[in-house]
């Protein structure tokens, strides 16, 4: 469980300790907040609005994380298909794919270079689509994975068919790429125009809730 939680904050780029510190602090703060206000002004409304708050706060944790994931697998595809275009554009004037994919390694990111530097490492041992798919799992996408499978195909077995299935694929990624992008967009543009909805539903419960408690505490004395 602790290995899955470590990898999921190396995948979106952040300190696990440093992250789960922060997290804890301010559910603690908010909590002890809430406490010290019942224990100040004896007021039961305090107590009531603690697990309003506990929830906003942890959805807005929540949000930040999904956030931050979709903008890293949408920084690796668009990397990964600006990267490839030049592997593409290669092997259609007449260079030989396994040059080629060496010859990416010089368009591309740091990270993406290391990988590739990996991928051919291993290749070159195994010759197998076994170094392809382990760098697709790099980056945690099916599109990913579906192009490297088809790179792989054209390293191995460099015909014009080949080459022909690959341009294909290529195509197909890149219009995979721009659906994810604007279905991604979409959803960001949903949830920023329902945050001053539930924002003031929000507010709106907790003043109901605080009106409601000082009427019932004015009227028993």
């Amino acid at each position: 469980m602790m290995r899955k939680i470590i990898n999921f904050y190396k995948r979106l780029h952040l300190n696990y300790i440093k992250e789960i510190i922060f997290v804890s602090l301010l559910n603690i703060i908010a909590v002890v907040g809430c406490i010290s206000l019942y224990i100040l002004f004896k007021q039961m409304n305090y107590l009531i609005i603690l697990p309003i708050v506990f929830l906003i706060l942890n959805a807005c944790i929540i949000y930040r994380y999904i956030y931050l994931l979709n903008k890293i697998n949408l920084d690796n595809l668009n990397s990964i298909n600006d990267s490839f275009m030049y592997f593409y554009l290669e092997i259609n004037n007449q260079i030989q794919p396994l040059e080629a994919l060496n010859n990416v390694k010089s368009y591309s990111p740091i990270t993406i270079s290391e990988n590739l530097t990996l991928l051919l490492d291993e290749y070159r041992k195994e010759n197998s689509v076994n170094s392809f798919i382990k760098f697709a799992n790099k980056y945690y996408s099916l599109a990913i994975e579906d192009l490297m499978v088809a790179v792989y195909e054209v390293v191995s077995n460099p015909t014009n068919k080949k080459i022909n299935d690959f341009n294909k694929s290529f195509k197909e990624y890149i219009n995979r790429v721009d659906v994810i992008t604007s279905a991604s967009h979409k959803k960001q543009y949903s949830f920023i125009t329902l945050t001053p909805v539930i924002s003031t539903g929000i507010v709106l419960i907790i003043v109901i809730i605080s009106t409601v408690l000082l009427v019932r505490g004015y009227i028993n004395g």
